[in-house]
Parts: C-alpha cells; structure tokens; sequence
C-alpha cells in the first residue's frame, strides 16, 4: 500500500517548519496549472490536500527561478553576455 503524508492547506499553514502562509499555498494551488503545483496536490471530493514528499521536491525544482530573479537586472543582463560588461 502506498502511503504519503497529506496535509491540508490550513494544517500546512500551522505548521512550525512551514515557512509559507496560507495565503501564498492557496496561490500556489490557484495557479497551479501554470507553475506545475498541480504535482503537489491531492484532490479528494473538495478538499485539496498537499503531499510533503511532492512539495519538497517542488519547492527544490523552484530554487533556481527565484536566485535568478533575485539578481539585479545588469547582473542577469552580464551573465547572459558571458561575463562582459555592456559598454555604453
């Protein structure tokens, strides 16, 4: 029998080591067709629930966009020219 750990949204929320609101996974959940939440969530009639195993490999799959977003702009614009600086 195959068993994962289920958590509702408002229980994830409560969590201690859960450093997301309950706002930002109900976001998650609405938009997730575009940013590939619908791997983390477990509908049953209408609750959705949240497999921890999926969204800890979710959450690391996203570790990328947001450094990446992070940078400044000149810093992302240097790195796409190989390093080189744009003269002006």
């Amino acid at each position: 029998m195959l068993r994962t750990k289920l958590l509702g949204v408002r229980e994830l929320a409560a969590d201690p080591s859960n450093p997301f609101t309950e706002s930002q996974i109900r976001w998650w959940i609405f938009q997730r067709t575009q940013n590939g939440f619908e791997e983390v969530t477990v509908r049953l009639g209408r609750r959705i629930y949240i497999d921890l195993e999926a969204l800890d490999q979710w959450l690391e799959n996203h570790r990328g966009d947001a450094r990446e977003k992070a940078l400044p702009r000149a810093t992302r614009q240097r790195q796409q020219m190989g390093g080189r600086r744009a003269r002006h």
